[in-house]
């Protein structure tokens, strides 16, 4: 008789402790639903949406992609692209051959950037100028009528990360810094 309450009571403490974890497991999971579990590291920081970067043209840049949570939501994957950023002061009509195209009108600009996604990061490889990026991207023709303003440290590009389920997004604006190889200084231009 005793074995069998003692039996009993073990089993009821086990079911008992399997639908607390439950209760608990599924708030957790409720809980993470409604907040953003989706983020970017940029060289170790976590980059939050709207974020701006200036990005040097040297090696490949590398964006680490996470998921908080990751083992409880099962989130994996994403999407990425990195297309023009428009604004009043990056808006403008360049030429390709004799065609004119509105910079807003390019809805990517993932080869001009060598855009490469992987499991769980990207890199980007940011080339010299605007002019070498809509080149790339528009390979069987000739690029003219960029903004010789392009170095002013103006965003003109935005990278949007998508969840794989792309119930996230998250948007980095960034502009490239002018590519410095060295700097001379000559006995005159240093003042004691």
């Amino acid at each position: 008789m005793k074995k069998t309450r003692f039996i009993a009571a073990s089993v009821g403490f086990f079911l008992l402790f399997l639908v607390l974890f439950g209760f608990i497991l599924g708030t957790l999971r409720e809980d993470s639903a409604e907040k953003s579990t989706l983020y970017v590291e940029y060289k170790g920081e976590q980059l939050e949406n709207g974020a701006s970067l200036e990005l040097s043209p040297a090696e490949p840049i590398r964006f680490d992609i996470e998921y908080e949570l990751e083992w409880l939501t099962g989130a994996r994957g994403f999407h990425v692209k990195i297309i023009p950023l428009i604004t009043k002061e990056t808006n403008f009509t360049f030429s390709y051959d004799w065609y004119q195209k509105a910079y807003s009108d390019v809805t990517s600009l993932n080869v001009g950037f060598d855009l490469q996604a992987k499991e769980d990061y990207f890199t980007l490889q940011v080339p010299g100028d605007l002019n070498e990026i809509l080149q790339k991207q528009f390979p069987a023709n000739t690029i003219s009528g960029t903004p010789s303003a392009f170095y002013s440290g103006i965003d003109y590009f935005t990278i949007v990360i998508l969840s794989d389920d792309q119930s996230e997004q998250i948007k980095i604006n960034f502009s490239i810094a002018p590519d410095v190889e060295e700097i001379n200084l000559g006995k005159e231009s240093i003042v004691f």
